[in-house]
């Protein structure tokens, strides 16, 4: 659940977490362990993401020097880059134009 749907529901229904005990009393240590239990869940889920996200950027740093790398070599050719005209065989219309 997001943060901001977390703060909208507690905003219209207030009450008091189940982890929070009376004011100015101890949490049992029940609660205490699952509060760290909770808090080792969350700390590798946010690795989890860490590492999907280093993977993603990883890739797409690949894809671009790919991309750069064709495109340096289509102009190269003297292509003109992409979307560059420069004749070539033709198409199935201009094969037929000239039979």
């Amino acid at each position: 659940m997001s943060w901001e749907r977390r703060t909208l529901l507690q905003t219209q229904i207030p009450c008091r977490h189940p982890l929070q005990g009376a004011p100015g009393r101890p949490l049992p240590s029940s609660a205490v362990a699952g509060a760290e239990d909770l808090v080792e869940k969350e700390a590798r889920r946010l690795e989890v993401m860490k590492r999907r996200q280093e993977r993603e950027l990883a890739q797409l740093v690949s894809y671009e020097m790919a991309r750069k790398e064709m495109q340096d070599r289509a102009e190269a050719k003297g292509g003109g880059g992409v979307g560059g005209g420069g004749g070539g065989g033709g198409g199935r219309a201009e094969q037929v134009a000239h039979a």
